[in-house]
């Protein structure tokens, strides 16, 4: 799933589809048991569907309060299109093809969401994720932002307080100075920078 992630986020026709094919084989195999007994498939329409808004807003919350260019309204929309027609490959409709929709479309699970003792877990396996204590710094400022970008009704199931504006620019400006050799590698040698380099390539024969 973590290459699945990569592929489609940054790149186009073949090999994207071809992780989407591997990611639906496997969810055709993934079914069991909910706590309170009743049964669930991962290929399921409407959870795939709480999967994918969930990733997509999530990205693009993450990157429009990171990066020092934000896209605007309609690279916005264009980013949350493109990963629609992703997210109707896997089986996940019906989609919505504008940011805000996204998001609105989001906040419609709200009556069926719980916060138990299985998210208490998982909560709890994130915020103590293990690292090297020289890594340790870096993790603590990844998993603030990742709080801090969170809408505030998910805030409020999770029990976590709003960060104030001070908090808030703190850990964005230190996050940023962190990640820049972080960036500067990826610009070389990431997906994203392979994809450009073959779209390029793709244009010019």
């Amino acid at each position: 799933h973590t290459r699945y992630i990569s592929v489609t986020g940054v790149q186009t026709c073949a090999l994207p589809i071809s992780a989407i094919e591997r990611v639906n084989k496997i969810h055709a195999q993934v079914k069991g048991l909910m706590p309170d007994g009743n049964p669930y498939v991962a290929n399921e329409p409407e959870l795939l569907r709480w999967v994918h808004l969930g990733e997509v807003t999530s990205f693009l919350n993450g990157y429009q309060w990171l990066s020092t260019q934000p896209l605007n309204g309609a690279e916005a929309n264009t980013y949350t299109l493109e990963m629609a027609s992703i997210g109707q490959r896997l089986g996940a409709d019906p989609l919505p093809t504008d940011a805000t929709s996204s998001h609105e479309a989001l906040k419609q699970f709200l009556p069926q969401l719980k916060f138990d003792a299985r998210t208490q877990e998982i909560l709890h396996v994130i915020e103590s994720y293990p690292v090297d204590l020289w890594d340790m710094p870096f993790m603590k400022l990844v998993i603030q932002a990742s709080f801090h970008i969170l809408p505030d009704w998910a805030l409020a199931m999770l029990g976590k307080p709003l960060a104030s504006d001070w908090e808030k620019h703190f850990v964005r400006q230190a996050l940023r100075i962190a990640s820049a050799p972080v960036q500067a590698a990826l610009d070389i040698d990431g997906v994203a920078a392979h994809a450009k380099r073959r779209a390029l390539a793709e244009q010019f024969n």
